[in-house]
């Protein structure tokens, strides 16, 4: 048998090929045990997903909120803009760094 580094086995003596389809077939074949099994497992795993969102946001000081306060006023007014605030902000913004650009040219000629 030769393993690769990530543990992948990549030949072994035991590898035959499948004889037929139905073999094929039945190996990747998902009874209705099987498929009721895997949609309780999906069902529980996003009910904890859903439960540790819920209890992120419900929390006094959550990560989100966190970030949020920490990018300082135009972070915290981009959620509020429509689409066309939005453009003009970003227009404003970017006039203010064009502006702050041509000052910094000026001042080094």
């Amino acid at each position: 048998m030769i393993i690769d580094i990530d543990n992948h086995i990549m030949c072994s003596e035991s590898y035959s090929r499948f004889q037929s389809s139905s073999q094929y077939e039945e190996l990747f074949d998902i009874s209705a045990q099987m498929q009721e099994v895997l949609n309780r497992e999906l069902h529980t795993y996003l009910a904890n997903i859903l439960n540790l969102l819920s209890n992120e946001k419900s929390s006094s000081t959550n990560i989100i909120n966190s970030l949020e306060a920490s990018m300082g006023f135009y972070a915290r007014s981009v959620k509020t803009y429509n689409g066309l605030d939005l453009l003009n902000w970003q227009a404003g913004i970017m006039g203010k760094r064009e502006s702050d650009l041509n000052q910094f040219q000026k001042s080094i000629q």
